[in-house]
């Protein structure tokens, strides 16, 4: 698979043009996460925060285990 194809797990950090980045993570909606008229549950999009979350970290080369022991500063 080539470094441009996407959907990466982890998301991908982009590069805007004023030399910030951004971390996208696409995210697919399942049945199971929404209710019967079809909403979001509101619960679903703190799993989904949380995986960005996770998933930036990981991108920026943060361990959790490095996190959880306090051997880095974020």
């Amino acid at each position: 698979m080539s470094q441009d194809a996407w959907p990466d797990l982890a998301g991908r950090l982009v590069q805007e043009a004023d030399g910030t980045k951004r971390h996208v993570l696409p995210v697919r909606v399942y049945f199971e996460d929404t209710d019967f008229s079809g909403f979001v549950y509101h619960a679903t999009y703190l799993k989904w925060c949380e995986r960005g979350r996770s998933d930036f970290l990981r991108l920026l080369g943060h361990r959790h285990q490095d996190l959880l022991a306090g051997k880095t500063g974020v």
